[in-house]
């Protein structure tokens, strides 16, 4: 991967000069015991400097995170504007059709259905953006209601894969029957999210599969993709906000950073966590939800 100019300006220049400082105290030193000077006067020398290094590494190290915040913030607003151009560009040509009197009545349905799928994506885009705002602070939920997992999780998939124009499978390996005591909203924000990641980066006419496995208090809901996989290196990294594997593979596909962030910290709002593991570059990637399962005291 070419390496930053904007990281590397600030860092070289830093080095430099600490560099220098350390050229300064061994000078400074010298001249001290050349001249026979008293002790203070190498202690104030070496503290003054010393503050200067820890000044210069400070700024350094400042400006070298600012500047990768703002690669990451740029690529998110390109992402964004794709993201935002693309069903928009749809609905125009669905609105167009629908003015066009030579239309068949047959297809208005279809144009319908379209510009509603179309609007359905764009909101859930922006809600993830909203979301992705307010999930600094991992608190925890409070809505908590019973869920069997089964069908919630087919009603996620039908509401993600609208947003996927290609052909999408889901091999929901998960027993009717088994219930989780959770936040509802929170637990459909996170397996969302782990869907469209593993539709997203898997190739057309995939399966994903989905299972889970309850014992006692805990719950663990387990996504298989068969992927183009994560370094790694990458595997914690790709749950910050903003950031995107560096591959040529993930460059292909469109993104914001936002999806397994807002999903990481939904995971620990919810009592949980989100991990993430991969066999290597196009061999998967294995995504396992851990959660508390514990029935209001009230309730019980």
């Amino acid at each position: 991967m070419a390496k930053d100019r904007s990281i590397i300006g600030p860092i070289a220049i830093t080095s430099v000069a600490v560099l220098l400082m350390l050229a300064l105290v061994v000078g400074w030193t010298l001249i001290w015991i050349a001249s026979d000077q008293t002790t203070w006067l190498l202690v104030l020398g070496l503290v003054s400097l010393a503050m200067v290094i820890v000044t210069l590494l400070f700024m350094g190290i400042t400006i070298a995170i600012r500047a990768v915040q703002e690669r990451r913030q740029s690529r998110f607003l390109d992402s964004v504007s794709h993201e935002l151009k693309s069903p928009l560009a749809s609905m125009r040509l669905c609105i167009d059709a629908l003015g066009n009197s030579t239309l068949a009545p047959e297809k208005i349905g279809d144009v319908k259905q379209m510009l509603s799928e179309d609007v359905e994506r764009l909101t859930s885009f922006i809600d993830d953006i909203i979301v992705a705002n307010k999930m600094d602070t991992p608190k925890i939920a409070t809505s908590i209601e019973e869920v069997e997992l089964a069908p919630f999780i087919h009603r996620c998939f039908n509401k993600v894969v609208i947003s996927h124009r290609e052909n999408k499978t889901l091999d929901c390996r998960v027993p009717d029957g088994e219930f989780i005591w959770t936040d509802p909203t929170l637990l459909e924000l996170l397996v969302k999210n782990v869907l469209d990641n593993a539709f997203k980066y898997s190739n057309p006419g995939s399966t994903v599969v989905i299972e889970s496995q309850s014992l006692q208090d805990r719950t663990t809901i387990t996504v298989v993709d068969s992927g183009i996989g994560i370094v790694r290196e990458e595997l914690k990294k790709v749950m910050r906000r903003f950031y995107r594997a560096t591959d040529s593979e993930t460059r292909k596909r469109v993104g914001t950073g936002l999806g397994l962030y807002v999903a990481k910290n939904a995971a620990k709002r919810l009592g949980g966590k989100l991990t993430l593991d991969s066999p290597g570059p196009m061999k998967g990637t294995i995504a396992k939800i851990t959660l508390e399962s514990r029935q209001p005291e009230g309730m019980r």
